[in-house]
C-alpha cells in the first residue's frame, strides 16, 4: 500500500483529537507492489479496466495546532467560509 503525505490542522480539545487534512504535500512513498494500482511497479499500467486495488494510507503532517474543537465536533464555533 502506497503512502501519501497530507498537510493539515490538528484540533486538540476535550473529546476532540481530530486531524483535518488541508492539501497533499506531494510526498509519496511507493510500496513497489505489482498489484497496487498507485505503484510505479503496477503490472497493468495500460489496461483501462484493471481490478487491482487503489488503496493507500495517509501520513499526516501537522501545519497548525488548535486547542479548540474541530468543525465536525462543534459547527457553531466554525462558520462556513464564503
Amino acid at each position: 500500500m502506497c503512502e501519501h503525505e497530507w498537510m493539515g490542522d490538528l484540533y486538540t480539545a476535550q473529546h476532540c483529537h481530530h486531524f483535518n487534512p488541508r492539501h497533499p504535500t506531494g510526498n509519496v512513498r511507493d510500496c513497489g507492489s505489482e498489484t497496487c494500482s498507485r505503484s510505479a511497479n503496477h503490472k497493468h499500467k495500460n489496461v483501462s479496466d484493471c481490478e487491482c486495488r487503489e488503496a493507500y494510507t495517509m501520513s499526516n503532517r501537522i501545519q497548525n495546532t488548535f486547542r479548540t474543537r474541530c468543525p465536525q465536533c462543534d459547527p457553531q464555533a466554525h462558520p462556513p467560509e464564503l
